[in-house]
Formats: C-alpha cells, structure tokens, sequence
C-alpha cells in the first residue's frame, strides 16, 4: 500500500474594517471552529469585499483573531464593540487544486455578528 501526504499552509489574510456606530459586520461564524458560514449583502464584510476582491472574505474562511485577541470569548466582544476591528482569516489552500478530495464538514452552530 501507498500512502500519499499532501501539506498545504494556509493563506494568511487580514482585513481592517471601520466600523461606524450601529453598523454590523455581517458574517456569521461557527463558534466551534471559526469558519464563516454567512456574508450578509448589507454588512460591512460584503462592503469590504466588494471594494477589495483581491483581498476578499470567503465562506469557509477561518476566523484568526481581532485586533490581536483570539479566544472566542474576545472574538465577539471585539467585533461588536470596537470602532475599528482589524480581523485575521485563515483560507484553507484549495484542495482541489491539489488533486484531493474535499472533507465533508458537520453542520454549524453559526454566530452572526
């Protein structure tokens, strides 16, 4: 038998919204693993990826940390209170692209913020 090991980092990206008072972000994340599973059209995340596709927030993107804090505790509480949320994602690098079959995922217990 032939085992096969495949080692892909994941891309680093790092977003800085501007929040002004009662606007929301618009993503929802899985609490669990930290991967977003909703962009809203009317929050500030589709704004930004409007604005900077190459720089876009995607589904299945991983929540790293905001304004350096990263339990999930903080991740909340830094994204609704602070005016200026600098938010670090982790992008899995396509495994498709490396010739292997996608993982299933278990369904979310999403949080929208």
């Amino acid at each position: 038998a032939v085992l096969e090991l495949t080692l892909a980092r994941p891309i680093a990206l790092v977003v800085c919204i501007h929040k002004t008072q009662g606007a929301k972000l618009g993503i929802s994340y899985d609490e669990g693993t930290r991967n977003v599973t909703s962009i809203y059209s009317n929050g500030l995340v589709a704004e930004w990826n409007l604005r900077f596709p190459e720089a876009a927030v995607h589904l299945g993107d991983r929540i790293t940390q905001v304004n350096g804090c990263s339990t999930v505790a903080e991740l909340s509480r830094e994204m609704c209170q602070t005016q200026v949320a600098q938010i670090g994602f982790a992008r899995k690098a396509s495994l498709a692209a490396l010739g292997a079959a996608t993982p299933a995922t278990a369904a979310p217990m999403a949080r929208a913020i």
